[in-house]
């Protein structure tokens, strides 16, 4: 598929709405949405040219809202630039999924932590709903993404452990977080299947309110999802 009709295929999928020509700051907006989307879902793959005057034609938008666009995801580091200039969505690599596993593994036991003290049984609920959509959509009766229930769950734990020192951190690296969560979810139905085990566990000693064992299940789950990304890197 050409990187054009990529676009616009993520374009109708995920935002199904029509970008506005006249506010310049909301057809930025889209304009990110749509791309930093395509980018952690792995549908932009990596090493995909991003070229200022196409996203412009085929997004019917002018190319100051592109350039906009492109500046934020070379600054969140989705995407490189070459010698030549020409922007590319960046690779995927071993150094940066190690490098953001580890970071993330000291954030998820800090969030998992605080987490555990602010517990309603609403949040419990609603962490339920969506170890059950993963399980829904995993069988396949309903069209989706498992990555995007686990997605949810875990920003759900931010929003409870209500940390906004962590939110912040979270808000900045989270796209690269999601780019290897969605990785990890797309290599295999084996995979797929122990993380959907996995949340449901880490959901169960929540409600137990063992916060240890949560803490444990939160570890053995990033490790469990780091060897993944990196089994499939290796592969690639």
């Amino acid at each position: 598929m050409a990187v054009e009709d990529n676009i616009v295929s993520i374009y109708e999928q995920s935002l199904g709405i029509e970008i506005p020509n006249t506010n310049q700051v909301t057809a930025r907006m889209h304009v990110l949405g749509i791309l930093k989307e395509g980018i952690v879902r792995n549908r932009l793959v990596p090493g995909t040219w991003l070229s200022e005057e196409h996203l412009s034609s085929v997004l019917n938008v002018s190319r100051t809202p592109v350039r906009e666009a492109l500046l934020e995801l070379h600054t969140n580091q989705l995407i490189d630039r070459a010698n030549n200039g020409r922007l590319y969505v960046k690779q995927l690599t071993v150094k940066e999924a190690l490098d953001i596993y580890s970071v993330r593994e000291v954030l998820e036991d800090l969030v998992i932590t605080q987490a555990s003290q602010n517990l309603t049984e609403v949040d419990l609920a609603r962490l339920m709903m969506e170890v059950e959509k993963m399980r829904i959509t995993d069988s396949g009766t309903v069209k989706g993404d498992v990555g995007d229930s686990g997605r949810n769950f875990h920003e759900l734990l931010y929003s409870i452990a209500n940390n906004a020192v962590t939110q912040d951190i979270l808000q900045m690296i989270q796209p690269r977080f999601n780019r290897y969560r969605y990785f990890s979810t797309s290599t295999g139905k084996k995979r797929t299947s122990k993380a959907i085990s996995e949340h449901e566990e880490i959901y169960l000693a929540l409600r137990e309110r063992d916060v240890n064992k949560a803490r444990h299940l939160m570890r053995e789950h990033i490790y469990n999802s780091r060897q993944s990304v990196l089994q499939a890197l290796q592969s690639i």
